[in-house]
């Protein structure tokens, strides 16, 4: 081996050499310490994140804290039936409060909602009816309104009795109960207070808004024209009288509720009230009504027909034949709409959908 082999056997020796310790000091060293280079970049970003979060949340409570403890101690002791029975005396000391009779009196309890406990509150329901003259009628919906306990007022229903000058109201009444807020000692200051509430004066001027009820009568119903009696139609001498069909009751049912307690369709309860009689029916789904089956309820907002800029909230699906109608909430039967398949609901929709697959199935077959 001459002296120009050995220098590149010793060049290429080298190159190897320094090719194998680069390897070593790169997964020993560098590459080690870029991934914990990233790992920090993304732990780093992780924690900004984190405390953004943090700083919202702390920003949210600090803005609705004293809204929060307000509404608390201002609202009812959440013990379930104790709630229950606190809003009852509540309820019947408004209605003592506007002027009606204790024995005109009929508030009863409803089940009480446990679902909203994760998120710090209770739903209570009762229902009342009250039977009074309009003065004292209207005052007690004033009184209710001016509750500043957390509350709502569900299918509010009136029937007047023009004769003897009283209106009968039934209502759903749920009332909140928040639950204590967390790492505040138990102690009376903390707890919502359990002596009775001083009712609101009668004088107010907030009061003044509910004055057009009464000058207005808002409470009397709608009683539609009885439609014209159509013309007698001749008849020859030698033909049979024909057979004229019974008119029409539809326009005198009209939906004036369409409401649910648990929050599924399918439990929902359609009111119905005939002008005729002032009676007001309560109906479920798959029940006969008018000249259909009740299908379905849909909770859908939707263009109202005939005023497309305002919205309806929710409409009685029903049935005749094989087509469905919908008649929007307040509406009457007479004013139903042909519903084509792309406007039913998704559970109706997907049902004709699968009668029609059943239909066509045999014909594609063959």
């Amino acid at each position: 081996m001459n002296r120009r082999e050995k220098l590149l056997m010793i060049a290429i020796g080298s190159a190897i050499g320094l090719a194998v310790v680069y390897g070593l000091v790169n997964s020993l060293l560098l590459k080690p310490r870029a991934a914990l280079h990233r790992s920090i970049a993304e732990r780093g970003k992780e924690l900004t994140e984190l405390q953004g979060k943090a700083g919202r949340e702390i920003r949210f409570r600090e803005q609705h804290e004293d809204f929060l403890k307000r509404t608390y101690l201002g609202g009812y002791d959440p013990d379930g039936k104790a709630t229950q029975e606190a809003a009852q005396r509540r309820l019947k000391a408004l209605a003592l409060a506007a002027g009606l009779e204790e024995k005109t009196l009929d508030i009863r309890p409803q089940s009480i909602g446990r679902e909203g406990i994760k998120h710090g509150f209770l739903h209570v329901g009762l229902t009342a009816t009250v039977n009074g003259s309009l003065q004292a009628v209207t005052d007690f919906l004033y009184l209710l309104r001016a509750e500043p306990v957390p509350h709502r007022i569900e299918s509010l229903r009136l029937r007047p009795d023009l004769a003897a000058g009283q209106v009968e109201v039934w209502l759903r009444y749920t009332t909140l109960a928040m639950l204590p807020p967390s790492g505040d000692p138990p102690s009376a200051a903390t707890r919502p207070t359990t002596q009775p509430r001083p009712v609101p004066p009668l004088d107010d001027p907030a009061r003044r808004a509910f004055d057009a009820i009464a000058s207005r009568d808002l409470f009397r119903p709608f009683v539609a024209r009885p439609a014209p009696t159509p013309p007698p139609t001749p008849v020859g001498r030698n033909d049979p009288p024909r057979h004229q069909p019974p008119p029409s009751t539809d326009q005198y049912y009209r939906i004036v509720g369409l409401s649910t307690w648990s929050g599924d369709a399918a439990d929902a309860v359609i009111v119905v009230t005939d002008s005729r009689t002032r009676h007001t029916a309560e109906h479920l789904v798959g029940d006969k009504l008018g000249d259909g089956t009740i299908a379905c309820v849909d909770y859908r907002p939707l263009p109202t027909p005939g005023d497309p800029e305002i919205l309806s909230p929710s409409r009685a699906i029903l049935k005749i034949g094989e087509r469905y109608y919908a008649v929007e909430l307040g509406q009457t039967l007479a004013e139903k709409r042909v519903l084509t398949e792309s406007d039913l609901p998704d559970t109706l929709r997907d049902g004709v959908g699968a009668a029609d697959s059943a239909e066509t199935s045999p014909a594609q077959a063959g």
